[in-house]
C-alpha cells in the first residue's frame, strides 16, 4: 500500500498551516535552536523552506491525564458489545478540524444503521463559515452536540468507547494523546505528526483525512473486534506513558545543552 499523501504547508483554501511557515530562515539568526513537538514538522521546514533541521529539537508535550486515567484493561465497555458504541469527537469548530467531514461520517453511520452514538464537544470560532451547516447535518444524523470544554484532560472520556479525529492538518494533537492516555481506541487520519504516535498497533489510522468510508470501516472494526481494540488502546497508553509523561518532559529539558541553568553546557535553545 502506498504511503499517505505528503502533507502541504497550506490548507485547501490556501492558508498556511503554521505561523512558522510565514517566517524566513533569518528568524533563526538570534537563537541557537527552537523546540517543536513533531519530527514531521522539522522535515517539512527543511524540505519545503530550506531550514537547517539541526536547529530544531523535538520536545514532546506532557499529558496530564496519565496520573488519573482508566486503564484500558479495566474498561467494561471494551469487552461487552451489548450496548451501542459511544464515540467522542472533541475540537474547536475551526477549518482544520473539518467538522464537515465528521458530519459525513455521522451520516454514513446512520445510513448503515450502526449501533453508534456520536457526541461532539467544542465551540465555533471565527474562520469556519461552514460550521453552522455541519452542526445542523450532525444533529440531523442523530449526533449530540455538547458544550465547549476548557481542556482536553477535562473531557468525560470514561463515558466513551472510541475517540475520532477528522482533522485536515495537525502537529501531534493533545486531544489525540489525551484520548490515548485515557485508554480510548483512536481513529484518526495520518496528517501532520499523527503518524508519529498512531499506527495499526496503537489505534486505527485512516490514510487520508476525507476518507469517509475509511473512518466508518475503522469504527465498525472497533465495534466488532473489542479485544483487538482494547489491546491497541493498551499499547497506545504505554506509548504515551513512555514518551509523553511529565517525567519524560522534564528529563528531556534537563538533557538539552544550555537550556536550563546548571544543565549541560553548550548553546542556548530558544
Amino acid at each position: 500500500e502506498s504511503p499517505p499523501p505528503r502533507p502541504s504547508s497550506t490548507s485547501s483554501d490556501g492558508e498556511r498551516t503554521s505561523v512558522l511557515f510565514l517566517r524566513s530562515g533569518a528568524f533563526l539568526e538570534p537563537v541557537q535552536g527552537v523546540l517543536v513537538d513533531s519530527e514531521t514538522f522539522i522535515e517539512r521546514l527543511a524540505g519545503e523552506f530550506g531550514y537547517d533541521p539541526t536547529r530544531f529539537v523535538v520536545q514532546h508535550q506532557a499529558i496530564a491525564r496519565l496520573e488519573r486515567a482508566i486503564d484500558p484493561r479495566d474498561r467494561v465497555s471494551m469487552v461487552s458489545s451489548a450496548s451501542p458504541l459511544r464515540l467522542l469527537w472533541a475540537a474547536r469548530f475551526d477549518i482544520p478540524k473539518r467538522l464537515d467531514i465528521l458530519a459525513q461520517v455521522a451520516a454514513e453511520i446512520r445510513r448503515r444503521d450502526l449501533p453508534v452514538e456520536v457526541e461532539v464537544y467544542g465551540e465555533s470560532v471565527m474562520g469556519d463559515p461552514k460550521s453552522s451547516a455541519a452542526l445542523a447535518q450532525l444533529r440531523a444524523a442523530g449526533a449530540k452536540v455538547r458544550p465547549a470544554y476548557l481542556a482536553a484532560d477535562g473531557l468525560p472520556t470514561a463515558e466513551f468507547d472510541v475517540f475520532l479525529m477528522t482533522s485536515e492538518w495537525e502537529g501531534v494533537p493533545s486531544t489525540l494523546l489525551e484520548a490515548m492516555a485515557a485508554g480510548l481506541p483512536v481513529v484518526a487520519p495520518l496528517v501532520g505528526g499523527v503518524g508519529e504516535v498512531l499506527n495499526s498497533e496503537t489505534g486505527y489510522p485512516v490514510r487520508v483525512f476525507d476518507d469517509i468510508t475509511g473512518y466508518v470501516d475503522a469504527i465498525t472494526r472497533v465495534m466488532s473486534h473489542r479485544e483487538e481494540a482494547r489491546a491497541r488502546a493498551v499499547t497506545a497508553r504505554a506509548l504515551v506513558e513512555r514518551s509523553y509523561s511529565a517525567q519524560h518532559f522534564d528529563a528531556r529539558l534537563r538533557e538539552l545543552p544550555g537550556y536550563l541553568r546548571g544543565g549541560p553546557p553548550s548553546h542556548q535553545i530558544a
